[in-house]
Parts: C-alpha cells; sequence; structure tokens
C-alpha cells in the first residue's frame, strides 16, 4: 500500500475544530516539512473510560472531575455509519486543500476492545469496497488481553479474519 514517513492514527480531535479541517492542518504541516502521512481517522463506539461499565471509575472521582470526564468522552457516539462517512468526508477534504499533499487517509479503529462488532463488519465492508487501508491497534496490555479473552472466546484474529478485516489492507499496531 505504500510507505509513509508517519503514521497519525488520529485518536482523538486535538481541538475543537471540526475534524475534516483539523486533518487539513495536520496534513499541511506534514508537508510543510516535508514528510508523508499515513492518516487514521478514529473509529470507535465502546468503552471511552475502562473496558466495561464505568460507574465504579466515576464513584471514585470528584464531581468536577466527574462532570469534566462526562462532558468529554461519555457523550453518545456518533452511529458507525456516520463515523464512516466522517472519513470519506476528511478525505475529500484533504483531497481538495492541497490536492499534492502526500497523505494516505485510513479507517483508523482504535481498537477490538473500543468497537462493536457491528462497527468492525462495518469497517471491514468499507475497506473491502473502496480499496481503502485500515489501521488499527491491536493488543499491549494483558488487561486488554483479558477483555479480549472474555470478549472473543474463539479467538479475535479468528473473527477479524470471519469478517474480513483480517486482510492485505490491515495494518496493526501493538501486537503484543
Amino acid at each position: 500500500g505504500g510507505c509513509a514517513g508517519t503514521m497519525v492514527h488520529l485518536t482523538r480531535p486535538m481541538g475543537r475544530t471540526p475534524l475534516p479541517d483539523e486533518a487539513v492542518a495536520i496534513t499541511k504541516a506534514a508537508g510543510d516539512i516535508g514528510i508523508s502521512i499515513a492518516l487514521a481517522v478514529s473509529l470507535r463506539d465502546m468503552n471511552p473510560l475502562v473496558y466495561g461499565n464505568h460507574s465504579d471509575f466515576l464513584a471514585n472521582v470528584s464531581p468536577a472531575l466527574k462532570r469534566q470526564v462526562e462532558g468529554i468522552w461519555l457523550r453518545e457516539p456518533a452511529d458507525w455509519r456516520r463515523q464512516l462517512a466522517l472519513v470519506e468526508e476528511v478525505d475529500l477534504a484533504v483531497r481538495e486543500s492541497l490536492p499534492l499533499a502526500p497523505v494516505n487517509v485510513q479507517l483508523g479503529p482504535n481498537g477490538l476492545q473500543w468497537c462493536s462488532r457491528e462497527l468492525l463488519k462495518g469497517i471491514a465492508e468499507a475497506s473491502a469496497l473502496s480499496g481503502r487501508r485500515v489501521h488499527m491497534h491491536f493488543l499491549e496490555t494483558l488487561i486488554q488481553r483479558e477483555w479480549m479473552d472474555r470478549e472473543y472466546p474463539d479467538g479475535a484474529v479468528k473473527f477479524m479474519k470471519e469478517i474480513g478485516l483480517l486482510s492485505p489492507r490491515l495494518t496493526l499496531a501493538h501486537c503484543v
């Protein structure tokens, strides 16, 4: 699929700018310093704080922190179809603003632990139909491994293969 100087897994918007505009600014900055980038647009729809129910965590923080956390991370995630459409909007914004930019906009599921099966299936289908690459964090901590073993008792890689996500278009980070 080509090479990039830097992988930008845009897991959270950095400011309050609309994501397509922010992606254009990131791409322009990369071009200004002469590097090519792969820009994976974050896709996630579950486990915003912890793997599972977050009420125990919230019960142990100050009211001020609880309000802040709720305002930032506990908003209802966008429908998975809307999230996939946003990837296309980011790509279009980058291409229209910087047609010669050395960038490859990719689908960026944060990881199995942050994406519902429905979202993952949608990503696999969108990638297969469009040829768009997918970049995903896979497994980097013992807690994630324990969660993955519970949620995918037949194996996470097997699930990814069954839905078509495991393909030549997929790159994985943190495969430990």
